[in-house]
């Protein structure tokens, strides 16, 4: 499965990541993607059939369920539009920190 997320870059288009096996997640999600050698948060924004050949591996799942669902992610597209931000910077801004993760 491939899935689209944006980041808080100034870049106006999906990256695109291969899920690994057994994950699930789904749009209004973040996760953790590798961008330039680093870790950074990203909010997806599509889960897709496709060939994942060249694609990287998403590194982790930083929230268990999405935190931004339809509506939200259409409003983060029409400020993100409206203001000349990027989607990425727009969604992130309007999501709550991330929980941290806890040992069993």
């Amino acid at each position: 499965m491939i899935v689209d997320v944006v980041l808080d870059v100034p870049i106006a288009h999906p990256f695109s990541y291969r899920l690994p096996d057994g994950w699930v997640v789904a749009p209004g999600q973040r996760v953790l993607a590798p961008l330039r050698g680093a870790a950074r948060p990203a909010v997806v924004l599509a889960v897709r059939e496709g060939d994942t050949s060249g694609l990287k591996p998403l590194l982790d799942v930083l929230d268990p369920a999405p935190v931004l669902d339809a509506s939200q992610l259409a409003l983060a597209r029409w400020i993100a539009g409206s203001s000349l931000t990027s989607l990425g910077s727009t969604c992130l801004a309007l999501m709550p920190p991330p929980l941290p993760a806890f040992a069993d």
